[in-house]
C-alpha cells in the first residue's frame, strides 16, 4: 500500500522527468489511487490532467476528464487540505 508521501513523492519525480511544473495545487484520496493537480497557481490551463498514483503499487497515470468513470472518482474522492499534505525534499509542496 502506497501512503500518501510517497504518492507524492512519485508524482513530483514525474513531473520532473516529463518537464511538469512541480507545484501542487490539489491533492485528492480516492480507495484505489491518489489524485495529484500540479501547475502554476492562478493560472488555469485547459485540458490539464492531474496524476494518479495508485494505492496499491505506486503507478503513475493520467487522470483526464471527460472520462465517464473518472466522474465517478473525483466524486467518491475527498480533497486533502494543504496542510495535511507532507512535508518532500525537506519542504511542504504547498
Amino acid at each position: 500500500m502506497i501512503d500518501l508521501k510517497t504518492a507524492v513523492e512519485l508524482a513530483l519525480k514525474y513531473c520532473r522527468e516529463k518537464g511538469k511544473s512541480t507545484q501542487i495545487l490539489t491533492i485528492r484520496e480516492h480507495a484505489r489511487m491518489y489524485i495529484i493537480y500540479t501547475g502554476i497557481p492562478g493560472v488555469r490551463k485547459v485540458g490539464n490532467a492531474g496524476i494518479a498514483v495508485s494505492r496499491e503499487n505506486g503507478s503513475i497515470a493520467s487522470f483526464v476528464l471527460p472520462k465517464k468513470e473518472n466522474f465517478a472518482i473525483l466524486h467518491e474522492s475527498r480533497e486533502i487540505p494543504a496542510d495535511e499534505w507532507p512535508t518532500v525534499d525537506g519542504s511542504n509542496p504547498a
